[in-house]
Formats: structure tokens, C-alpha cells, sequence
């Protein structure tokens, strides 16, 4: 399993959030550290979403509108 790990100074850098901050959160029950001291990237974003600069990408479509559509039926081209 590939996780991405972060100490609270990379994170508060990523996340742009105080170190303060983020102890805060970890004193608090908001935000938990693994047994190495390391916050999960999972739990980061759980707790303050995609980091700076990070853009989800998101899926658009262009929709035609009014555009003729042509199902033909069975029945349709068993008579043909």
C-alpha cells in the first residue's frame, strides 16, 4: 500500500495552515498522526481538503442541445 505521509511542517506548508494550527488540530481529535508521528495525506484533506494549488480535476462535458436524434427500431428495420 502507497501513501503519501507528511510531517506537520510539510503539511502546514502544503496546506497552508499554521504549524500551530495544525498541532491545534492534533491536540484536539480533529487530525491524527500515525505511530511514526506522520499525518496521513488521506487525513489531511479530510480535515482541510485539497491542498493549495492542487485543482481536482473535474470531468465537463459539452452538451449539443436540439440535436436530431435517430433510433430506429427493430420493428422499424425489419420492415425496410
Amino acid at each position: 500500500m502507497n501513501t503519501t505521509k507528511f510531517s506537520v511542517m510539510d503539511a502546514s506548508k502544503a496546506f497552508k495552515k499554521s504549524r500551530t494550527t495544525i498541532y491545534e488540530a492534533i491536540k484536539n481529535g480533529e487530525l491524527s498522526r500515525d505511530n511514526d508521528g506522520l499525518i496521513d495525506l488521506s487525513e489531511l484533506i479530510r480535515v482541510y481538503g485539497n491542498p493549495i494549488g492542487v485543482q481536482s480535476s473535474t470531468r465537463t462535458e459539452q452538451v449539443q442541445r436540439d440535436a436530431p436524434v435517430h433510433v430506429q427500431s427493430e420493428v422499424e428495420s425489419v420492415l425496410k
